[in-house]
């Protein structure tokens, strides 16, 4: 197609790259005289009238967002039966090819071609529009520097099109969400997963998840956690590292608060980590050596424009000299050229005792960002910059990461789904299988998930196993009713499950016997039911004694341990014989009152939950089935 022209107007002069869905062509604008590039589509999505449609409102909803990172749409049209989008002709080279010639980038590099695609991407966030196809072949970098993302709302229109194809939006899927994955609605947070998936790739050479087929990646994206970094990169810092695998998280809602503050956030550690070239925009790529000489040229004579006029420098020697005479040579010693400290290990301690310590060396401590954190207690540091050991002046900022506590997620609904697929989701919910228990259920298809513990909608520690009940089937099939009598509770619900009958009602009923003891069964040992049948039980709550004190449900030790102004300690819950119960635990010290466990435990099973709190008078509160049973001081 080179050599012919487009509407009379757009010259093609040549082809400068091609995808699954167009060509892009360096063209000449006739009416305007300048460059611009020409993207024209492939037949089989011109010869499709819905999908022409939709890629046209796209097309035209993106010509509507400016920004200095965002390729500009100057025009969309159609030439006997060609679609072509007109756009602005940027000199430089794709991320993709730029990452092939070289390999991974300095981090600080990475880091700044990550915050202009965020700028890119919060504008267009902003005003409603998602790319969906965010990857290092759509950033373009400019002979300048300038990073330019393009392709905004193409990925959308190529999506919804019944000709969509492996090797079209399929071909992306080293960088695709796990919501868009699952063909669900998208929202700007799934391109901040693509970004982080690009930006891991920038910072190690390859993308985080890689497989032998398209479905197998796509799975990885949605079962697995990726290598972190530093394992394939040591210079990766820490702080990279945890902001990269935060934009790669499962949840959406966890990889930003805001798609602007990402762009902050990562252009304040681009700042930090440009030791090399503070003052120069990222590494020209694509330059003729002329071109790059002139630039250089112009660099230097800046350079020598901004140099300090001498009567500057007598002046300030002039006033450094007045000033000793004010101060003594020894305070402006001490004003010009601080002392040296050794930055100190913060890793592991309280919030508050790296604050303490840093301020007794003359350091700040500012937090960077907070992290879930199973491993770190909750308002710990997880990492800092500096690193511990470094020689600093006085007054220097350390940067900490913050932890926490235990990430907490919500458990997903998995009742009536297969064994399969409902290990997938909740995994993908960064939940574990745990026990895996059949029983017999003749309405049901094998295979199929009748009950969960953990249950759905109840918020848990990330991490938590959910033990799952599976159908056996069991049509047609008939069973002897057990004699329960004077079996514990428990006992007896278990030898229900395990011979296929449900647990019907359950009723209490004071009694001379051990709490929990099974006193009465209906239908009666030896009567034959179907598989599935619901068997009643009547238990023991043991015989009123007005005199007796009952056993406390929850404790806690006597001497709790205390460090650092943080008290650790444990409360031990006892639940009681008979139903399954929720239990709810509720901490209140110096920092509010906040839940930290809400699970179903089995009757008669115990419970230990470890406590960490502050202040003078920290407490306790536990909940059985919506019930508060006892407060108990922590100190």
């Amino acid at each position: 197609m080179v050599g012919q022209i487009l509407s009379g107007r757009y010259r093609l002069e040549e082809r400068v790259g091609h995808g699954g869905m167009a060509e892009v062509y360096r063209a000449t604008d006739l009416l305007l005289e300048r460059a611009v590039a020409v993207k024209i589509l492939h037949p089989q999505f011109a010869s499709d009238e819905e999908f022409v449609q939709r890629f046209r409102r796209e097309a035209q909803a993106a010509a509507s967002l400016s920004h200095p990172n965002v390729v500009n749409i100057f025009d969309v049209g159609e030439d006997a039966g060609t679609y072509y989008i007109v756009m602005e002709y940027v000199r430089g080279r794709t991320l993709r090819a730029l990452l092939q010639e070289r390999g991974p980038l300095p981090v600080h590099e990475a880091l700044d071609v990550a915050a202009q695609v965020a700028g890119a991407l919060a504008a267009a966030h902003s005003q409603g529009l998602v790319h969906r196809d965010v990857k290092p072949a759509n950033i373009l970098i400019s002979t300048s520097g300038q990073v330019k993302v393009t392709d905004f709302g193409i990925a959308r229109a190529a999506s919804e099109s019944s000709l969509t194809q492996t090797g079209t939006v399929l071909g992306s899927v080293g960088y695709v969400s796990p919501e868009q994955a699952r063909g669900e609605e998208v929202t700007g947070l799934s391109d901040l997963y693509s970004l982080g998936a690009t930006l891991y790739e920038m910072l190690t050479g390859q993308a985080p998840f890689r497989g032998e087929s398209t479905a197998a990646v796509i799975l990885k994206h949605l079962q697995s956690e990726p290598t972190r970094p530093r394992r394939l990169r040591a210079e990766v810092p820490e702080d990279v590292e945890a902001l990269v695998l935060r934009l790669l998280s499962k949840e959406a809602r966890r990889r930003a608060r805001s798609t602007l503050a990402l762009k902050e956030e990562l252009e304040e550690l681009a700042r930090r980590y440009d030791h090399e070239e503070a003052t120069r925009r990222f590494q020209r790529v694509s330059d003729p050596v002329g071109e790059a000489g002139e630039e250089a040229g112009e660099d230097v004579a800046a350079r020598r424009r901004r140099r300090v006029p001498t009567w500057m420098w007598v002046a300030g020697v002039v006033l450094a000299v007045a000033l000793a005479g004010v101060l003594g040579a020894r305070a402006l010693a001490a004003l010009l050229f601080p002392p040296e400290v050794v930055v100190p290990d913060l890793v592991g301690q309280s919030l508050e005792a790296a604050q303490t310590r840093a301020s007794a060396l003359g350091l700040k401590l500012e937090t960077r960002y907070l992290l879930a954190s199973a491993e770190v207690p909750q308002n710990h540091i997880i990492s800092q910059d500096p690193r511990a050991g470094r020689t600093v002046r006085a007054g220097r900022t350390i940067w900490v990461v913050v932890s926490t506590g235990p990430e907490v997620v919500t458990v997903p609904a998995v009742e009536g789904m297969a064994l399969r697929e409902a290990r997938l989701i909740l995994n993908e919910a960064g939940l574990r299988v745990g026990r895996v228990e059949e029983r017999y259920a003749p309405e049901i298809s094998p295979g199929q998930v009748l009950e969960q513990n953990p249950p759905a909608e109840a918020e848990v520690e990330a991490g938590q196993l959910v033990d799952l009940v599976v159908s056996r089937g069991g049509a047609g099939l008939t069973v002897v009713v057990p004699d329960l009598r004077g079996q514990l509770f428990s006992q007896a619900e278990a030898r229900l499950g395990e011979l296929g009958l449900q647990l019907g009602e359950a009723q209490p009923r004071e009694a001379a016997a051990p709490v929990g003891e099974i006193l009465h069964q209906e239908p009666g040992p030896g009567t034959r039911v179907p598989v599935g049948s619901v068997v009643n039980l009547v238990y023991a709550t043991g015989q009123p004694d007005e005199a007796r004190t009952p056993e406390p449900a929850a404790t806690v030790p006597e001497r709790p341990q205390v460090s650092q102004g943080m008290l650790r300690t444990q409360v031990t819950i006892q639940v009681p014989e008979g139903p399954a119960q929720e239990v709810l635990v509720v901490l209140i010290d110096d920092r509010g009152a906040r839940e930290i466990h809400r699970a179903y435990h089995p009757g008669g099973s115990r419970v230990e939950l470890p406590l960490e709190a502050t202040g003078a008078s920290p407490l306790v509160q536990v909940y059985l089935d919506g019930s508060m049973i006892q407060e108990l001081p922590l100190r």
